[in-house]
């Protein structure tokens, strides 16, 4: 088993071991009657810095400051786009009026540096009705998304995203965060690689969390 040191947010690192299991990947013929997971984005106040201001951040990735936040947040859910798991598809929700429906009755809180999502002040119907336009099981929230600037002299950048999966009763299944690190910031155009294989490990959690 190989054992890789991966930071997470902060200065502080968290030993994670991977036992070598297949991550999710495209596959022209995936499985029957497999369970849709509905995808949001991340609000607007949740695209974090330890570093960066939010113009230099645009400034810098090429992007307009005014919509930072939501083209970040596409671009993320983008990366799941022809990523097919055997028992698992993924849909991305474009309808912002159940997207800030949601963000309107969701709490945060933070454990161990993962950032938990809580559902529960939304109302179960509405909730219900939300996964049920999308014929969904379950909802996959992208919570936070943070450009965290570490190293002697502050020479990396860690992107690193923090998820939720929920069940149909808005129950909490699996609360976790992937990253990766480059040298400075690039143009967001250019990173439609790197979110693709954040997405398949998200995916691989999702699967051992539902299946």
């Amino acid at each position: 088993m190989k054992k890789y040191i991966i930071p997470i947010i902060g200065l502080s690192f968290v030993l994670i071991s991977f036992s070598g299991e297949k991550l999710a990947e495209e596959k022209n013929s995936p499985g029957k009657d497999r369970k849709r997971v509905l995808i949001i984005g991340f609000q607007q106040d949740k695209m974090t810095s330890n570093f960066y201001l939010k113009d230099d951040i645009a400034s810098k990735t090429k992007v307009s400051p005014d919509s930072l936040e939501s083209l970040y947040s596409q671009a993320i859910i983008d990366g799941f786009t022809n990523i097919v798991s055997k028992e698992l598809e993924f849909i991305p929700c474009y309808d912002n009026r159940i997207v800030l429906e949601i963000h309107k009755h969701v709490r945060y809180d933070l454990e161990k540096d993962i950032i938990l999502t809580d559902l529960t002040m939304l109302d179960m119907n509405t909730y219900k009705d939300f996964l049920n336009r999308y014929n969904a099981d379950y909802l996959l929230f992208i919570n936070q998304y943070k450009l965290s600037r570490m190293g002697n002299p502050f020479n990396v950048v860690f992107h690193i995203i923090n998820y939720n999966l929920f069940n149909d009763s808005h129950n909490r299944l699996y609360a976790g965060q992937t990253s990766f690190n480059m040298e400075k910031l690039i143009p967001l155009a250019e990173l439609d690689v790197k979110y693709k294989k954040q997405a398949k490990k998200i995916i691989v959690q999702c699967e051992k969390a539902i299946l």
